[in-house]
């Protein structure tokens, strides 16, 4: 091989390795596990009461970018230490590996977790929720991956928290000191229908979707809400239909904003009002007047 070539090579390499150097620093640069940011804030525990034990931990949301607990990793950590046989404890809060909270204060006796209890970290856990349950990061409260650890019936309770294949919030909890699963439960969304009667036959419209408001006229029926609500918000994707039949079929009106209010009036005209608008439908040809914005 040429000396060129050799020096080519040898060039790719490195640029290579320092693009892979520059990737992982990027992507964990700040970030920390539970366990690393408990190492941090024990530490300062110790200076202001050389008894202090942890009591709980838990991850916080943020808008700063990185994995979001891909890894087991968060920017920010906030954690719990107590004096054992006093009512003396501190609230330590961890970003970028850096204590920018130490607030001591007073509160009755909780269980406390003993350090060496605490075997499996948040990088653990995370890969096993994934694995199990096909954990997912969540989008609507909280974003990313989050984590807690807490005493509960003397054992120490790792969670992590996520959304499932079907985007629904969950928990997954795992013991701390073997890593068994606890407790896996997921929020189910607000949602429902609407039951329409007649003789002989109930008959479910609307269903899945929830339904936060109902109006009816002269022959007319009309329903607002949200067509796919998520364990926290009935808002996000809203609709509002009007029947001329009872409910028998459905036209389905604009809905820019989510519908707050809507009504007949004498004439079966039809108002609807939003956050943002109100508008008079006309039920001739469903056109629809703005009144204001």
């Amino acid at each position: 091989m040429s000396f060129k070539k050799r020096i080519s090579c040898l060039l790719v390499v490195f640029l290579v390795f320092v693009n892979l150097i520059g990737s992982e620093g990027i992507a964990s640069d700040g970030e920390i596990t539970l366990k690393e940011a408990i190492n941090i804030g024990l530490q300062r525990a110790k200076e202001w009461n050389e008894k202090a034990t942890l009591i709980s931990v838990n991850s916080v949301d943020e808008k700063m970018g990185g994995s979001r607990g891909e890894k087991g990793k968060r920017f920010n950590w906030f954690m719990i230490f107590m004096v054992p046989g006093t009512e003396d404890y501190v609230l330590i809060g961890i970003s970028e590996k850096k204590i920018t909270v130490f607030r001591p204060s007073q509160q009755s006796q909780v269980p406390i977790i003993p350090y060496d209890e605490i075997k499996f970290d948040s990088s653990d856990v995370i890969q096993l929720a994934k694995d199990k349950f096909g954990l997912r990061q969540g989008k609507d409260c909280a974003t990313g991956y989050h984590f807690t650890l807490d005493s509960i019936d003397g054992m120490p309770i790792l969670t992590v928290f996520g959304n499932d294949r079907e985007n629904r919030f969950t928990r997954i909890s795992f013991n701390a000191q073997n890593g068994d699963v606890v407790s896996a439960i997921h929020k189910l969304p607000y949602g429902g229908g609407l039951i329409s009667k007649r003789i002989g036959i109930d008959n479910i419209t609307k269903k899945g979707m929830a339904i936060t408001g109902v109006v009816a006229g002269n022959n007319n029926l009309v329903v607002w809400g949200d067509k796919k609500p998520t364990q926290f918000s009935t808002t996000k994707q809203p609709f509002i239909e009007w029947s001329h039949n009872n409910g028998e079929t459905w036209t389905e009106l604009q809905a820019n904003n989510f519908v707050t209010h809507a009504w007949f009036d004498i004439n079966d005209q039809l108002y609807v009002a939003t956050e943002k608008e109100l508008r008079a439908v006309l039920h001739q040809k469903v056109k629809e007047r703005k009144f204001f914005h």
